[in-house]
């Protein structure tokens, strides 16, 4: 498969009756099958196709995460049309100059909150001519079940024609940077883009013989605006057959892993430090003998990840993993296998106090602009302290001031309407200039040292 819409929808026939999304509304979990789930894109699509859009017309999705965001997105995709991420945290102005730029045709308000910030930004952005509500329905919206309804009544007799012919190098999404230096800018990221890194990072895992499948659970936690969150945590389980729960919050985080019993993961490295903060938080009020047996398990995990090796201190490894590693595993669910870190600096020490439990952290660094991996450390061979090997299909070189270059299929096509940004951003080589300093070890593996400009990126 080579676009996005198309890998997820063929799994609607191949394993329609395995979950594809959860979300827990009050305290019971609802699912949606594969099969439900490429039904409803399908309606979707049908109803977006009967308000005119088409193949490159733009739609904004400004929601938190839940079925409907994900619905939506593949929906977009399989009319060629390019779907628009916004943080839901941003004031009407900023989104209402997102959706102007991107030209937006119409959008989708995950709620009555969300709704109302929409409908301020479409003041300045007359462009939007539709708007869909996820709840009820205000200020001239459809309600999301009635869209449905829409899309049933108004069938697309051609959509297997449209979705097919929708090309890895048309432009799935606009992904906007932040801007820190400046107005936003939106990077043009194709299926194709997004692919390369389904790609590589299933081949990743297939190499240490833990392919991605149904018996996969994600746990949804980042805002899926954000491009570590949508490749890591929706196009990747999403087409490769894995199911995606979606999280309520920091608050209820620990909680719902405890429910769904996630494998897989990917976080900034605030959420891996508030872990570590409540473990330790947990440790200080045991009594001595446990907070003992504690720190015995740290210091035993961690000179067993420094090279140590020996009988005595392998027995020790066991032992305490039994009493103290699967104990603070089960807090997480018990099920994990690959945790991702993303977005900045993960602290080492942090890396290496849930190595010492059994928690390997894998680390990676990418950008916006190659959607987003660049380089990323591989499960059984991690190096703390680095972001690992470049990616597959990839290359890295090193400029003279230190600057990372990167080069690869996932590198944006540029960015929407601003030609003289793309130039600055990507030479006439297709090298990708981060703005990052770092250096390559002699087994390529690469650790940021700097940036060279002054951007402070926050946990």
């Amino acid at each position: 498969m080579n676009t996005l819409h198309e890998a997820v929808l063929a799994l609607g026939t191949s394993q329609p009756d395995v979950p594809a999304l959860k979300i827990r509304v009050k305290k019971e979990w609802q699912t949606l099958t594969y099969k439900q789930f490429a039904e409803k894109i399908q309606l979707v699509a049908a109803a977006l196709a009967h308000r005119g859009v088409g193949h490159g017309d733009r739609v904004a999705i400004l929601s938190e995460n839940q079925p409907a965001w994900a619905i939506f997105d593949f929906a977009i995709l399989s009319l060629g049309a390019i779907a628009v991420p916004i943080y839901p945290s941003l004031p009407p102005p900023q989104i209402a100059f997102l959706l102007a730029n991107s030209g937006a045709k119409g959008a989708l308000a995950g709620d009555e909150k969300l709704l109302k910030k929409l409908d301020e930004a479409r003041q300045s952005a007359p462009n939007v001519e539709f708007t869909v509500c996820v709840g009820s329905s205000e200020l001239g919206a459809t309600e999301y079940e009635a869209f449905l309804e829409e899309g049933k009544t108004n069938p697309l007799a051609d959509w297997d024609e449209r979705f097919r012919a929708v090309s890895e190098d048309d432009v799935a999404s606009f992904v906007y940077t932040s801007g820190t230096t400046g107005d936003p800018k939106g990077a043009m990221l194709t299926h194709r883009n997004f692919m390369s890194n389904v790609s590589g990072a299933r081949r990743v895992l297939n190499e240490v013989g833990a392919p991605i499948g149904p018996s996969d659970t994600w746990l949804s936690f980042l805002p899926l605006s954000h491009v570590f969150e949508r490749l890591g945590g929706h196009f990747l389980p999403l087409t490769t057959g894995a199911c995606v729960a979606y999280s309520g919050g920091v608050r209820t985080l620990v909680d719902e892993m405890q429910q769904v019993k996630p494998t897989i993961m990917v976080c900034v490295p605030r959420v891996w430090e508030a872990m570590q903060e409540r473990i330790l938080d947990g440790v200080a009020k045991a009594d001595p003998k446990k907070r003992a047996l504690f720190e015995k398990t740290q210091e035993v995990g961690r000179a067993w990840l420094e090279g140590k090796r020996g009988p005595i201190l392998w027995l020790q490894k066991t032992v305490l993993d039994r009493l103290v590693g699967q104990t603070a595993r089960d807090r997480f669910g018990g099920n994990f296998r690959v945790w991702v870190s993303g977005g900045a600096a993960l602290n080492p020490d942090v890396a290496r106090f849930f190595a010492a439990l059994g928690l390997e952290i894998l680390e990676g660094y990418g950008m916006t602009e190659s959607a987003p991996v660049i380089a990323v450390n591989h499960p059984g061979k991690v190096r703390i302290g680095t972001v690992g090997p470049v990616i597959y299909d990839g290359e890295i070189k090193i400029a003279p001031d230190g600057e990372i270059c990167y080069r690869g299929v996932n590198v944006m096509k540029g960015y929407w309407g601003n030609e003289s940004a793309t130039r600055e951003m990507i030479d006439a080589d297709g090298w990708l200039h981060t703005g990052d300093i770092g250096v390559l070890d002699k087994d390529g593996y690469l650790k940021i040292t700097d940036r060279k400009k002054d951007i402070i990126v926050l946990a």
